[in-house]
């Protein structure tokens, strides 16, 4: 069964630079191992003009849980998951 894990980046105190350096980013969760497709969203601003729950968010799909649990012990996988200004949460 595939499985999805969801990295989820917070508010960037400075959304050019964050903007700047998110296609690094994407090429980085790209070089995970076993990742099968990506999708990468934006949360757009709230119609009240309120501070959004989230800034961005990329998608990682892998054939199954096996897989994915391997990807996240490979350098490849700290390096996308930790090497960002704004590191993102994990879920």
């Amino acid at each position: 069964m595939t499985t999805k894990i969801t990295f989820i980046f917070d508010n960037p105190t400075d959304p050019a630079a964050f903007e700047a350096s998110y296609p690094d980013l994407f090429e980085r969760a790209r070089k995970v191992p076993g990742v099968q497709k990506m999708e990468t969203s934006k949360v757009w601003p709230k119609e009240d003009g309120s501070p959004t729950p989230a800034y961005r968010m990329i998608d990682l799909y892998f054939p199954d849980y096996d897989a994915a649990s391997i990807a996240v012990t490979t350098p490849e996988w700290l390096h996308c998951s930790r090497g960002h200004s704004n590191s993102p949460q994990e879920v």
